[in-house]
């Protein structure tokens, strides 16, 4: 495809244009000092929404937004606010969910085939482990260490010396 010099400038000047993107993100000065409130808001904002979301929404990068949404940074009091503030959000949701649930009756399931109800089965399951709160202190990397295995005494063959 040729383009002629006056659309590769508008292309190039373009707001949606990768490197413009990139560069806009990389040069964002945000905000340098959040004060308490504001560090609360973005950790709950972030955990509610998505992180790229929520540093857009709060004039931060990503990795401010990242670092408070996994509440690192904030003293204990904030945290606790945040761990409140997704708690009623949660609550929220989860009576919503069981209120869309009761909707649902066994004549509902019972006129449905037989892909109809897989499909019904794995958003319910979906619904059931998004359910638990993840946990926040554990690590996401597993390390597993392979030993040798160690033989036992009747393992070994016994040869008998005399002098």
């Amino acid at each position: 495809m040729l383009i002629n010099l006056e659309q590769a400038e508008i292309r190039e000047t373009s707001e949606n244009n990768l490197m413009n993107k990139l560069m806009r993100e990389k040069t964002r000065e945000g905000v340098k000092n959040l004060d308490s409130d504001q560090k609360v808001s973005l950790a709950v904002d972030s955990n509610v929404t998505s992180i790229s979301e929520a540093a857009k929404n709060h004039n931060v990068s990503r990795a401010t937004a990242q670092k408070y949404s996994q509440l690192k940074g904030m003293s204990e009091e904030e945290k606790s606010l945040v761990e409140q503030k997704l708690s009623t959000t949660r609550s929220v949701a989860i009576d919503k969910l069981m209120l869309t649930l009761g909707l649902i009756s066994l004549d509902d399931l019972r006129n449905q085939d037989a892909l109809q109800l897989s499909v019904i089965a794995a958003n319910l399951s979906k619904v059931a482990s998004n359910m638990n709160p993840v946990e926040r202190t554990h690590s996401a990397v597993q390390v597993v260490v392979y030993g040798p295995r160690q033989k036992e005494v009747d393992e070994y063959k016994i040869i008998e010396v005399t002098r």
